[in-house]
């Protein structure tokens, strides 16, 4: 469900800055600046493990502004396709299928990491909310 989310989170963050440039003072919700590189990843290339780890990555990057696109296929490769044809979006494709390498990319955004098992994953995703760090199994 969450990956669904972040899927159609980028391109809604897209057009809200394209439509909408101005922000409406003293507002309450969180807003992202607009991004200059997204950092592409197939899905298809990391374990289920990574890619949660990954997925909690992308959200904590995403509150500064939005860096990292899970492409996982179909309608995602669309959108990537159209981000970089129409809106002259600049990719990387350099990370896919690296995971040690996509997170020491962002180390410095994160504040470490929280160890987690199968019995503790909704705990895990609750400590790296509030500690900005990252899951590891």
């Amino acid at each position: 469900m969450m990956k669904y989310f972040i899927l159609f989170l980028i391109p809604l963050l897209l057009i809200s800055q394209k439509s909408f440039s101005q922000r409406i003072e003293n507002s309450p919700y969180p807003f992202s600046s607009t991004f200059d590189t997204l950092f592409v990843i197939y899905d298809n290339e990391f374990s289920t493990d990574e890619l949660f780890t990954i997925e909690i990555l992308q959200g904590q990057l995403a509150k500064e502004k939005p860096k990292i696109f899970r492409d996982m296929g179909t309608g995602s490769s669309i959108w990537i396709n159209d981000l970089e044809e129409n809106y002259n979006i600049h990719t990387d494709y350099s990370y896919s299928g690296h995971f040690n390498s996509l997170i020491s990319k962002f180390k410095s955004n994160i504040n470490g990491y929280i160890l987690y098992d199968e019995n503790s994953v909704n705990e895990a995703i609750t400590l790296c909310g509030l500690l900005n760090t990252i899951p590891i199994k």
